[in-house]
């Protein structure tokens, strides 16, 4: 009888004994990653959770993701990436750390954000507003201001990979494309006097504008201003073409 007992007692020692190693309480933000012989496993809360008594285990805490916030994982055994947003809890799988955390860049409505595509090398530009976050093949972002034109100013911008240039003018908010840079200027005001002589760099070729008017300049032009001259009822002018060499005449009077 006793050693019925005794065996007895043995038999429910050893129960306690495999039922306290295989029991985990987990929280609502805790997970359990479970180490067997050839793989690693991983259990998230909240609850009660059964695992093999033979089995090394060990509590982690979930990451938790505000509104802007990122991460990116790297898993170790696929050798993949991922990004993953907030606002969450996230819990990681079996191989994964965290190889970045992060947060989101805001951008107003005059803010873009130029990104690089790591895979194929593309970049592309994202305009506010908004809050980006990167893809996962993405570099982190870089942050701008785009260009705000009243109605005499332009950009002139030049497509660094071309050479193209072209003129944006305003009034508005100019944003690059991906490999555009641009420089602001102001367009001339002519009155009913002036003009302006302006040189295209390109071709050489020259040519008057007369006011009253508001000059832009084109992708290769310059301008310089200039006063017309006035002439009374007695007055008058003789103009020389410094190419040809040819002299005409012209009597007020006039501007």
């Amino acid at each position: 009888m006793i050693a019925l007992l005794a065996s007895f007692v043995f038999i429910l020692a050893a129960l306690f004994y495999f039922l306290r190693r295989s029991m985990r309480f987990l929280a609502k933000d805790e997970q359990l990653r479970v180490e067997g012989l050839t793989d690693v496993s991983v259990i998230n809360g909240p609850g009660l959770k059964l695992i093999s008594p033979f089995a090394s285990s060990e509590k982690v805490k979930a990451e938790t993701l505000g509104t802007l916030d990122f991460v990116r994982l790297r898993d170790s055994a696929e050798g993949t990436e991922r990004i993953e947003r907030g606002p969450k809890q996230l819990f990681l799988g079996p191989y994964e750390k965290v190889e970045h955390l992060d947060q989101g860049i805001s951008l107003s409505s005059t803010d873009y954000v130029l990104v690089e595509n790591k895979l194929t090398g593309e970049n592309k530009v994202v305009i506010g507003p908004c809050v980006w976050f990167p893809e996962t093949a993405e570099e982190e972002g870089r942050k701008g201001a785009g260009i705000s034109m009243s109605n005499n100013q332009y950009v002139l911008v030049e497509d660094t990979l071309s050479g193209k240039t072209k003129v944006e003018r305003g009034p508005g908010v100019w944003f690059p494309g991906p490999m555009e840079k641009g420089s602001k200027g102001t367009a001339m005001s002519l009155s009913s006097t002036e003009y302006v002589l302006i040189t295209d760099k390109e071709s050489g070729e020259k040519r008057v504008e007369k006011g009253p008017c508001v000059w832009f300049p084109g992708p290769f032009e310059e301008g310089e201003k200039g006063f017309g001259k006035s002439l009374g009822n007695t007055d008058y002018v003789i103009v020389e073409n410094k190419v040809s060499g040819e002299r005409r005449g012209g009597e007020g009077p006039c501007v």
